[in-house]
């Protein structure tokens, strides 16, 4: 008999721990301590801000070159970035352009002057880190080159060789996404189409 009560007592016990960790209600945000806390930050720099209202100020004034530099300068400097809720979101959600994306399409805008300009600034050294990828056989290299120098002609030979290097690999689906990037990059920069035929 003292088992049997013994046992109640230990089931009931349990019972009430486990009620009361579920009917304690969530503390508002400003009950919670700081030990308590979980944030979730978004890593935006005040440098990124202040490049990107140049960037504007630079187009505005007509300075397209200008322009071009301090774009550059944001994809080799802060491209794992975002920059701040423009509040042009078509979402119901904000949007936080990362870095890259927002000046790919900065530098889309740039008058054809400035591409042939950048083209020549810029390409040779990602024709250089072009074929230290493809010599490698690096995947994270290759997707690097559009992403640092996406006007460059070596951005869209990039994703033609990531293409290839997975379609060797056995995986045509990879191997489809980076050659439709590379098709995609070509048409934005209004050059010949890649052939993906070979």
């Amino acid at each position: 008999m003292r088992r049997s009560a013994w046992i109640t007592a230990v089931l009931l016990a349990l019972a009430g721990e486990r009620a009361a960790t579920q009917e304690r209600p969530r503390p508002r945000p400003d009950e919670v301590d700081d030990e308590q806390a979980r944030f979730f930050a978004v890593p935006m720099v005040r440098e990124t801000r202040e490049l990107a209202d140049l960037v504007h100020e630079h187009l505005a004034d007509g300075r397209a070159t200008e322009a071009m530099d301090v774009l550059q300068r944001m994809l080799d400097e802060h491209a794992g970035e975002v920059l701040p809720y423009d509040g042009r979101s078509e979402s119901q959600f904000p949007h936080y352009p990362g870095v890259s994306e927002w000046a790919l399409a900065r530098m889309l805008e740039l008058p054809a002057e400035t591409h042939a300009l950048y083209r020549a600034r810029y390409g040779q050294r990602a024709a250089l880190a072009l074929t230290n990828a493809r010599a490698a056989a690096d995947r994270r290299l290759l997707i690097a080159i559009p992403r640092r120098w996406p006007l460059a002609p070596a951005a869209v030979e990039a994703w033609i060789s990531l293409g290839d290097l997975e379609y060797e690999a056995g995986d045509r689906a990879t191997a489809r996404l980076a050659y439709a990037e590379a098709a995609e990059l070509a048409a934005r920069l209004a050059s010949p189409a890649p052939d993906l035929d070979e």
